[in-house]
């Protein structure tokens, strides 16, 4: 009994010196990104696409021959003195003015895709465009190959200004498309061929459409499988917003699941955003209201049995007033970004990139904290773009003051790292622990 007393002991010793030494983490700036050249007003940042080798940021502003453009800008990280350098710009010959070539970008393992959502296109002004590049590698160049534009473009129709996609497919949201009466929304699918050749295959729709459900509100593609919003869908009779799940057949692209928050309430806008990685999706709902006015929130799903369940509602850390938080969402393994446009969360600022991580001991999602670029004053508008990638987060600041001095199109690199919490007293704690378990093994040993 004695024995069986004290092994239960060692047992209680090790596990408690397990979970005693925690860590926390904290988001270090590690680097600044800005072109050799651009203009002051060019908007670098307003989109960010990255992987471990790569790093796409788009400037939609940017003058070219006197005419806003657009031009985006890649980078290539060097491992030799580990830093992301210049190394080419991308823009396009028949771009008209305010195109707003790089106002979102996608990057595959083969292609980068780039929309100008308010190119011109047959006299029909804001009709938008996509365009694909793809690498040479014999000349260490990426090279347009194709553009894609809607089969009947049309004015303010802004194509590209919500989409996503993978190597071999593309999906470009239009929820203000009229085709199931006014404003019901689609998304056009799109395919690339045997022969590398694109190809329009159809539209997609939810099975229940109504006229102003803007479905194609934001498109997440992921294996095969597809998450579209419809921010002003009905659901139970509430105007709130809907997100519809999608799964690749051979026929076509199957409805398998209509889901939204447990609970809801008119104007939520659920499906503004929407981002997944693996089996869990993050999904924007920036016009829920909170407490004496519209703070937004996140939800976090879990794809379960082939089915989404609501894992988890995400709050502003300090709710305030008209925030939109939510309105961009990102996820990469265990860490979530957040982007509130609106948000004073820092003193003298406006917007805010939040981030929270998953904890293995709560088995939950925590925030951890607003990204802030050091040394900014006064002034700090997080209006870029963001992405998460590994232990990255960039962020795009298009205006703020650094050392006292204006700047403008900025894109800041964090890194996730994991720190000790208070590592004296935690030594303090193991020492004492293992003076315990080495008087216990004695006892047994006698």
């Amino acid at each position: 009994m004695k024995l069986f007393l004290l092994l239960i002991e060692l047992i209680i010793i090790f596990s408690f010196c397990i979970f005693s030494i925690q860590n926390h983490i904290e988001y270090i700036e590690k680097n600044k990104i800005q072109p050799n050249t651009t203009d002051w007003d060019s908007s670098f940042g307003s989109s960010i696409a990255m992987n471990s080798e790569w790093m796409v940021i788009g400037a939609p502003e940017q003058q070219i021959n006197y005419t806003k453009k657009g031009m985006v800008y890649i980078f290539k990280y060097e491992t030799t003195n580990k830093t992301w350098e210049e190394k080419q710009n991308l823009t396009v010959e028949n771009l008209t003015d305010h195109s707003f070539f790089g106002n979102n970008i996608i990057l595959t393992e083969s292609h980068i895709f780039i929309a100008a959502p308010e190119q011109e296109i047959n006299g029909s002004l804001k009709a938008g465009s996509i365009y694909i590049f793809d690498y040479d590698s014999d000349n260490a160049t990426w090279n347009q190959t194709v553009n894609i534009s809607a089969e009947t473009p049309r004015s303010s129709q802004k194509f590209g200004e919500i989409f996503d996609a993978g190597d071999n497919y593309l999906f470009v949201g239009d929820p203000i498309a009229s085709d199931n009466g006014t404003q019901s929304g689609t998304v056009y699918f799109y395919m690339k061929n045997n022969y590398s050749i694109w190809e329009f295959v159809g539209n997609i729709y939810s099975s229940d459409i109504q006229p102003y459900d803007n479905f194609g509100s934001s498109v997440a593609y992921y294996d095969n499988t597809l998450l579209v919003g419809a921010v002003s869908a009905n659901r139970s009779g509430i105007i709130c917003g809907t997100v519809y799940y999608f799964n690749k057949t051979p026929s076509g692209w199957n409805q398998t699941q209509q889901f939204g928050p447990n609970f809801q309430f008119p104007f939520d806008y659920f499906g503004t955003s929407i981002a997944r990685f693996g089996n869990i999706s993050v999904i924007g709902c920036p016009g829920e209201y909170l407490t004496s006015s519209t703070s937004g929130s996140v939800y976090v799903y879990e794809l379960v049995n082939s089915t989404w369940q609501e894992m988890k509602k995400i709050t502003p850390p300090d709710p305030y007033s008209a925030s939109n938080f939510g309105q961009m969402v990102d996820i990469y393994e265990d860490s979530i970004m957040i982007n509130d446009p609106q948000s004073n969360y820092t003193s003298g600022s406006t917007g805010a990139f939040f981030m929270y991580a998953y904890s293995d001991s709560s088995l939950d999602w925590q925030f951890v904290s607003a990204l802030v670029p050091a040394n900014s004053e006064t002034t700090f508008f997080a209006d870029g773009g963001g992405v998460l990638w590994d232990n990255i987060s960039a962020i795009g600041v298009l205006s703020t003051y650094l050392d006292s001095e204006m700047v403008t199109g900025i894109t800041f690199l964090f890194e996730k790292t994991d720190f000790p919490d208070n590592p004296n007293s935690s030594g303090s704690k193991i020492q004492v622990l293992f003076a315990s378990f080495l008087v216990s093994l004695f006892m047994i040993l006698l």
